[in-house]
């Protein structure tokens, strides 16, 4: 009386379900295990969404050739207008703020062609030469100008040509030791923001209104830009040398 007792169709229901899955197994295991014919590979599957991810990225391949016609290097182009508009307002006119804010827009604004570029997936050989070419023209056009109509000294212009000039002969050294020219240093970046600034400060400071504020602020940014200017470019130095030195270090191996 107090054994268990099993029903004899739930048992024989178990072992049918256990044999059905037993069956399924051993096929599924011959499939996977048939020979293949010569030749061909077993497909792979990716993670989720690789095929969709692949069929995108060629969908949005880079511009062949130079890529001219891109969305990035429209901005650049109109960024490059913006130069001498600058110099017409200033020189020519006396509209001194308008002339201040396309500097500081035109100039500003150097990053959101490359953000572009990157982003649409147009990164072009044009685009690569243009944008810093537009860039550094930028800087010379507006050194130059002030200098000239008298809102900066010959001296800080004199520093910061020379300081351009120890950068292209830096470039040109490593150049002939087998180097690309070094990575752009964070503190160079923010040494030309600075003394970029500075230009459309002192232009805003010839107008009576911000007068009080704007050379001030120009001025202090000039200067300590070119400080920064010149410290990042002994970080290049030393980064150059410390290249060359590594490469005349190496053990000559015999043929």
């Amino acid at each position: 009386m107090g054994g268990t007792y099993e029903f004899p169709q739930y048992e024989c229901r178990r072992l049918r379900l256990e044999s059905a899955y037993t069956h399924r197994t051993r096929t599924t295991t011959q499939r996977n295990r048939s020979p293949r014919p010569a030749g061909e590979r077993r497909p792979t599957q990716g993670p989720p969404g690789t095929a969709e991810r692949t069929a995108l990225s060629k969908s949005a391949a880079p511009p062949q050739g130079w890529g001219v016609w891109t969305w990035p290097n429209l901005v650049t182009a109109v960024r490059l207008l913006g130069i001498p508009l600058f110099c017409y307002l200033l020189l020519a006119t006396e509209y001194y703020w308008q002339a201040a804010l396309i500097l500081a827009v035109g100039g500003g604004t150097d990053w959101v062609d490359g953000q572009m570029a990157r982003r649409m997936n147009q990164v072009s050989k044009l685009g690569r030469l243009l944008d810093p070419f537009v860039d550094r023209l930028y800087i010379l056009s507006s050194l130059l100008l002030l200098t000239i109509i008298g809102l900066l000294p010959w001296l800080f212009t004199a520093a910061v040509l020379l300081r351009e000039a120890v950068m292209v002969s830096l470039v040109i050294v490593l150049r002939w030791h087998g180097f690309a020219p070094p990575q752009v240093h964070f503190l160079g970046k923010c040494a030309t923001t600075v003394v970029f600034m500075s230009f459309p400060a002192l232009v805003l400071g010839t107008v009576e209104a911000a007068e009080a504020w704007a050379q001030p602020l120009g001025w202090a940014l000039a200067w300590w830009g070119l400080g920064l200017y010149w410290l990042a470019a002994l970080v290049y130095l030393r980064q150059a040398a410390g290249l060359i030195r590594s490469r005349d270090a190496r053990p000559s191996i015999a043929a």
